[in-house]
């Protein structure tokens, strides 16, 4: 329950009065863990949106989770380079990392006025993007988890969304599903 209060649900005060919609859920699997998401405005022309998942189970990986999530946001509002965001989450993390835990994320930046996307993905599953011609991955190289090595460089990426573009994001715990036989979905 402390976990889950900390992901945000306020969709419909969010979205209110804007030209996007933002919506999420989380469904834990059988305990405390590290998986999250986020969204937030960042200044009047964007918002940020991230999703990520930190190894392990645990209070350990929710407690990294949420240092995540805060690191995130703070940089988020100081520096518009989203490889410089990265970069300092990352250096952030490592300090006191005695557990070895590490965090598969990917954040977007949304520019509401103009419809780009400038993104980073630091190890984590790629999004789809639906078009009017379907969906597709957004694939791009992704780079080194966070919390693994200090002092790693990030590259940012951008896309145009078009009217009615949809971007999916996801964590492993769609990927990894298994059937009653053990076997993936």
């Amino acid at each position: 329950d402390i976990q889950n209060s900390m992901i945000p649900t306020d969709f419909e005060n969010f979205n209110e009065n804007k030209r996007f919609d933002i919506w999420g859920s989380m469904e834990a699997a059988r305990e405390v863990g590290g998986d999250f998401y986020d969204y937030f405005q960042i200044n009047e022309d964007n918002i940020g949106f991230v999703i990520g998942d930190v190894s392990g189970k645990g209070v350990t990986a929710a407690l990294i989770m949420v240092k995540a999530m805060t690191l995130i946001q703070d940089y988020a509002k100081q520096y518009k380079d989203l490889s410089k965001v990265f970069y300092e989450v990352n250096n952030e993390l490592c300090k006191g990392n005695a557990e070895g835990l590490f965090v598969t994320c990917w954040f977007g930046r949304l520019n509401t006025k103009t419809g780009e996307v400038t993104y980073i993905n630091a190890g984590h599953n790629p999004p789809l993007i639906k078009r009017e011609s379907g969906f597709e991955y957004l694939n791009s190289e992704p780079d080194l988890v966070l919390a693994a090595m200090e002092d790693m460089p990030y590259e940012e990426h951008a896309i145009q969304l078009g009217h009615n573009d949809m971007i999916y994001l996801y964590t492993d715990g769609v990927t990894e599903a298994n059937d009653n036989y053990k076997g993936f979905y």
